[in-house]
């Protein structure tokens, strides 16, 4: 359980003295506090007000990670980041995100990160970024619960049957034309992770038992129970 969930829900100087220090850390300088504040109170208070939660789509390629992004920027008026890009590059470097990036996936620091994505929200004056990733990437439960409260990590999900369809439809629409042979360069091991259960309280089914693509309204009341 991390710890600003745990302040949220227990009030208590011990759930305070819980919290990480690179999160103490992001609220003290957040206020342009140069030095430690000993009250209890005061820091619980600077932790619950900070409000922005930004969020990640995930899933397998055919999962909808970048529809379902640009509508949920709509809906709460985010910022929408999208780092699929092709011709193929690294998206967090097009973005100028990477060193934050990395900083979040290889340590599970997201001071950094989050410190540069509210100034971007702040700067468009909108209430906090949604970043669609590519078809790779794996946040791990770790991760998750580093960025309890800061980051909200969404895996868009489908069976590979699917997902193939879904990506070979797009495919022939948009007469870009990619073929099996790409996506599954680019599952690997994906379908296998969502299966462990290792993510299934961060994970959203975008298709009905027949197939079809859920509406936006359903999957987006799955997507307001992840926090």
């Amino acid at each position: 359980m991390g710890a600003l969930y745990q302040l949220k829900h227990y009030n208590t100087p011990q759930s305070i003295h819980q919290a990480s220090e690179s999160l103490k850390r992001y609220f003290f300088e957040g206020l342009g506090r140069e030095t430690v504040i000993s009250s209890q109170s005061h820091f619980l208070n600077n932790l619950l007000s900070h409000k922005t939660m930004h969020t990640f789509s995930l899933g397998p390629s055919g999962a909808g990670k970048s529809y379902l992004s640009e509508q949920l920027a709509e809906h709460e008026r985010l910022v929408f980041i999208e780092a699929d890009l092709w011709p193929p590059v690294d998206g967090m470097i097009h973005h100028g995100l990477k060193p934050q990036w990395d900083r979040f996936f290889l340590s599970c620091d997201p001071i950094p990160l989050l410190t540069e994505l509210d100034q971007r929200a702040k700067t468009a004056k909108k209430s906090g970024i949604v970043l669609s990733f590519p078809g790779f990437p794996i946040l791990r439960q770790k991760h998750i619960a580093a960025a309890r409260g800061m980051f909200r990590i969404i895996y868009f999900e489908g069976s590979p049957g699917q997902c193939l369809y879904s990506f070979l439809t797009r495919e022939r629409d948009t007469g870009r034309n990619l073929n099996i042979s790409h996506w599954s360069s680019n599952i690997d091991d994906f379908f296998a992770f969502l299966a462990s259960g290792e993510v299934a309280a961060n994970t959203v089914s975008v298709f009905t038992t027949e197939g079809k693509k859920r509406p936006f309204r359903e999957i987006n009341n799955d997507i307001s129970l992840i926090i």
